[in-house]
């Protein structure tokens, strides 16, 4: 359960890093931004699937 967190803070850090460099560079370089908005919905994605597991699980 702590690796796949560590994904997803992993993921959210590096996907708003790479969207931040992107729209400060003078090219303002799409194809690295489209690649960070992909890396947060995965780890938003990876945080939902954790959060609704656990949830359901809790009243067993």
């Amino acid at each position: 359960m702590a690796e796949i967190q560590n994904l997803r803070f992993v993921l959210v850090f590096a996907g708003i890093a790479a969207w931040v460099w992107a729209m400060r560079s003078e090219s303002r370089s799409m194809p690295i931004a489209v690649i960070g908005f992909a890396m947060v919905m995965v780890a938003e994605l990876i945080g939902r699937s954790v959060f609704f597991g656990l949830h359901m699980t809790a009243g067993m």
